[in-house]
């Protein structure tokens, strides 16, 4: 998908429901244990829910940290430069399973653009 001339540009935050959000970073001496994503989940060509594995954290998470359907996840690295800024919408809820920091979601207002957009804007094709 190619961005559009017609696409009305507006700055990022005016299109956002609320701000960025980092994902948690595991802790080898943490006593919770949760799932989390892994990057594999957001960089392949679909978002793919069954990349996750246990890792431990300080405190629960809050429910914020937690992968939804309405937040856009976007990888923010990992030390490899083509990967940066490739992202996927999950499929569904998966109130069970974190995000990682190596990870920011992002939550686009409704309307605000669709899923094929926000990979255009991303130089991603697909939602």
């Amino acid at each position: 998908m190619r961005i559009s001339s017609k696409w009305q540009t507006r700055p990022f935050s005016k299109v956002l429901s609320m701000p960025p959000r980092n994902g948690l970073s595991p802790s080898s001496d943490g006593t919770v244990i949760a799932k989390v994503l892994t990057l594999s989940a957001i960089t392949g060509d679909r978002f793919d829910e069954t990349q996750f594995k246990e890792s431990t954290f300080h405190s629960k998470p809050s429910s914020n940290q937690t992968v939804d359907h309405r937040d856009f996840l976007i990888c923010r690295g990992n030390g490899n430069i083509k990967l940066v800024g490739r992202g996927f919408f999950p499929t569904h809820n998966m109130e069970d399973t974190l995000f990682p920091d190596t990870m920011i979601a992002v939550r686009p207002r409704a309307q605000a653009f669709s899923a094929g957009e926000m990979g255009a804007a991303l130089g991603r094709t697909g939602s």
